[in-house]
């Protein structure tokens, strides 16, 4: 578990520091305006390119670190249902944000922990209604903050609105 706090500050530290370069703040700008940053002279394609490598080698130091805690790989580990709360984590927080992301994984763990073991102790559901009702309620809180904050919790409206 040290080993991989460790691995996630130092992750983290690291995108902080990207962020705030001359290489994030043209992606921020591909982000915003892709047209604006190619008649800047910026080749697009390969900052495209270069941010899906850093995400790939980034998920697959998850990936790893996954596997280790499993022991073992099955493609049955790999369901839809992990995609989307992975999903729902970024979205929770912020999309785009670096400690949206910590923020809405700490908020989803805590959601989901809770409910795993204080739900069947209610007596409300038999165990496979427990497990649709807890994706439910998922649904239903996402629903409410795209509703409310469509930038999620830590994320900036001028990002999403582009100033307006």
């Amino acid at each position: 578990m040290l080993l991989v706090l460790v691995a996630v500050a130092v992750v983290y530290w690291g995108l902080e520091l990207l962020v705030q370069s001359p290489w994030g703040r043209v992606l921020k700008a591909i982000r915003e305006d892709e047209e604006i940053a190619r008649a800047l002279g910026k080749n697009v394609f390969w900052y495209k390119l270069q941010a899906f490598m850093l995400g790939g080698a980034i998920a697959g130091l998850a990936g790893a670190f996954y596997a280790w805690q499993l022991t073992t790989i099955y493609p049955s580990n790999f369901q839809t249902l992990i995609t989307f709360n992975v999903w729902t984590m970024v979205v929770l927080g912020g999309a785009g944000k670096n400690p949206g992301a910590i923020l809405g994984a700490i908020i989803f763990w805590a959601y989901d922990a809770l409910t795993r073991f204080y739900l069947p102790k209610l007596g409300w559901f038999s165990s496979s209604e427990e497990g649709a009702f807890r994706v439910m309620v998922i649904g239903l809180i996402l629903m409410v903050l795209m509703v409310w904050l469509p930038q999620g919790i830590l994320g900036k409206s001028e990002e999403l609105t582009l100033g307006k």
